[in-house]
């Protein structure tokens, strides 16, 4: 029989993105991907891409968002702690 363990961390289904060109990147992600706009409120766009949701916020290019959904939150703080000097983005500038 196997055993069920639940992850530690989990990711959400979201994904927000930040652009100064917000125009831009709507047409985007709308007219050339062919996404359908799920939500519209104030500066904040989201899209379905299918296996994630894709927000797409008007402001400074921060990089990429991801959510995180943990079971243990002083064990979450405790590897955030730790960091990553291994960093692998792909982010789309517009």
């Amino acid at each position: 029989m196997a055993i069920q363990m639940k992850k530690a961390f989990e990711s959400s289904r979201d994904v927000i993105i930040q652009t100064d060109n917000w125009g831009g990147a709507i047409e985007f992600y709308k007219t050339i991907l062919g996404f359908p706009v799920t939500n519209r409120s104030g500066d904040l766009v989201e899209f379905e891409t299918g296996a994630f949701r894709l927000y797409v916020e008007k402001g400074d290019r921060l990089g990429p968002v991801f959510d995180f959904l943990v079971q243990d939150m002083q064990a979450a703080q405790r590897v955030r702690s730790k960091g990553n000097s291994k960093k692998a983005l792909f982010i789309p500038r517009f």
